[in-house]
């Protein structure tokens, strides 16, 4: 039975969705399961080695879970004699090694047949140029062979999966930066609120909230406001500054806004975030407002750093020497570098804090790391 359009295009919505899933690909392979009538679907996002075990998604007529089986160890996971496939096409282990081979092997009857794993049906991939992944297919032998309607479907999904590791992978990473920014600002008692193009909160981190907690001098409700009239107006200003700032040419305005009924006041750094060249989504990051409460000391940190002008992490060793007092030559000696590279990276973080002159650069840095 050929499937119909709407068929194709629900599993193809499921496969790009499934980064987002708690358990990654769980709908896609459940319905893989149900709809071509696999005993099994199974995601293999990462192969077996000596030093860790395979990280394999497998689906078993309802059940979705990450595999714990004996397989994911590379004893048996190397065992494996379906491997190495011509990368991105659908085939069956006979058509690889001939069902004569296939069906007398020690891993075909010690470990499939044992469990009436009869048929199999399988590509491999890569989301990079680096990362191995496998899609397989097994039915029982009551189930039959695969039909040339099933091959020709998982055919065309391998290059959707292939799309979707890739993205998965990609999105991975950019959370882990966003959590190791996160730590290291939460470790700081540096609390970051994020607004929107229009001046809307996006998002409020855990550390600004306690430190709101613990102050009376913003109100963060859908927008963020100064309790204080004298405060309020350079507040508004400020933001109003970085939500106006032409694309690539960064902001960054520091000021301190004092508690409505004490003496004590919060530091306030106000960021512009840079557009990215592409088509932008609805409600985009635009503006970063850090909150840090005076009465806790703060260090200057590489880290945040690169997190606030978008250094690379030789330019925010380097700038951070510059914000202790150090001259260009001594920064550089210290960090065992050239002149001329000196240079270079002193003329990069211009570049990216908008200033064009080193005492600047240090006024801007002590604006920064010295108010926070």
């Amino acid at each position: 039975m050929r499937h119909s359009d709407d068929s194709l295009s629900e599993i193809i919505g499921l496969i790009y969705e499934g980064p987002l899933e708690p358990l990654p690909w769980a709908s896609s392979l459940r319905w893989l399961t149900r709809t071509l009538n696999f005993g099994w679907a199974v995601l293999v996002l990462r192969p077996a080695s000596r030093q860790q075990p395979s990280l394999i998604i497998q689906a078993h007529e309802q059940d979705v879970k990450v595999s714990t089986n004996d397989y994911i160890f590379y004893e048996r996971y190397s065992a494996d004699p379906f491997t190495n496939l011509p990368l991105n096409r659908i085939m069956t282990p006979e058509e690889l090694l001939g069902a004569e081979q296939w069906y007398s092997h020690p891993f075909f009857k010690q470990y499939l047949a044992t469990d009436d794993i009869h048929y199999e049906l399988g590509a491999d991939f890569r989301s990079d140029q680096h990362s191995e992944c496998r899609f397989r297919a097994c039915r029982p032998l009551s189930s039959g062979p695969y039909t040339v309607e099933e091959r020709r479907i998982c055919q065309l999904l391998i290059p959707h999966f292939q799309r979707a590791v890739e993205l998965h992978s990609r999105l991975y990473v950019t959370e882990a930066e966003r959590l190791l920014y996160a730590g290291s600002f939460d470790h700081l008692r540096v609390g970051t609120i994020i607004l929107d193009e229009q001046g809307a909160v996006l998002n409020v981190s855990n550390a600004a909230r306690d430190i709101l907690k613990q102050q009376d001098c913003l109100v963060v409700d859908g927008a963020i406001n100064a309790r204080r009239r004298d405060t309020a107006a350079e507040l508004q200003q400020a933001i109003a500054q970085a939500l106006d700032t032409a694309s690539g040419t960064p902001l960054i305005k520091a000021l301190s806004v004092k508690n409505f009924t004490s003496s004590s006041e919060l530091r306030v750094l106000v960021k512009s975030i840079p557009r990215l060249q592409r088509v932008e989504a609805h409600r985009r990051p635009a503006v970063a407002v850090f909150l840090r409460d005076s009465r806790h000391h703060c260090e200057p940190s590489a880290a945040v750093l690169r997190m606030l002008f978008d250094l690379t992490d030789a330019e925010a060793r380097f700038a951070r020497l510059l914000a202790t007092g150090l001259s260009m030559d001594e920064a550089g000696k210290q960090l065992g570098i050239t002149k001329n590279t000196c240079k270079s990276r002193l003329k990069a973080i211009f570049a990216k804090t908008g200033v064009t002159r080193q005492a600047a650069l240090v006024n801007v840095l002590h604006d920064t790391l010295v108010s926070l």
